[in-house]
């Protein structure tokens, strides 16, 4: 439950930092997120409280293209959140893991080809005279091997 609640404060701090302004959504929660933004110097803007503390507004800096203006702050703290949220997908703990993952595929690989390779020598040393009509070679026991010449 932990795990989901950080994942919905974070994306939704990743939508404000990186949406145009006039997409972000104006519920209590955006609000009060806009609130800890602007309070930790991570964002441009300002909040309009009531008398009871509970965000009412918020009005945030735009660039002309409509982008809401992180602050340097807010840049690094937007790389760090995507760097944890990559992290935590199976390709993102693949490429963190590279080194372990690439040791446990070779050793699979080479059991794998370990397996095969007295297939292969087996498959490699048939003439086409063992070789039935069938297109099959006769068991090992049934192949009668030339026998060398004597040598003087």
């Amino acid at each position: 439950m932990r795990s989901r609640q950080d994942n919905e404060w974070r994306c939704r701090y990743l939508r404000i930092l990186t949406s145009k302004a006039k997409e972000i959504g104006d519920s209590q929660e955006y609000l009060q997120a806009i609130e800890d933004l602007v309070d930790e110097g991570l964002i441009r803007g300002s909040t309009v409280p009531n008398q009871e503390g509970v965000v009412r507004g918020a009005a945030l800096v735009e660039s002309n293209d409509g982008f809401v203006v992180p602050t340097l702050k807010g840049r690094l703290f937007v790389e760090e959140q995507h760097a944890i949220l990559r992290s935590r997908t199976l390709l993102g703990r693949l490429k963190a893991n590279w080194p372990l993952f690439s040791g446990i595929v070779g050793i699979i690989v080479g059991w794998f080809l370990g397996l095969m390779s007295p297939l292969m020598q087996q498959q490699l040393h048939t003439t086409p005279s063992e070789v039935n009509d069938a297109g099959h070679r006769p068991p090992v026991s049934a192949v009668t091997l030339p026998t060398p010449a004597p040598t003087p």
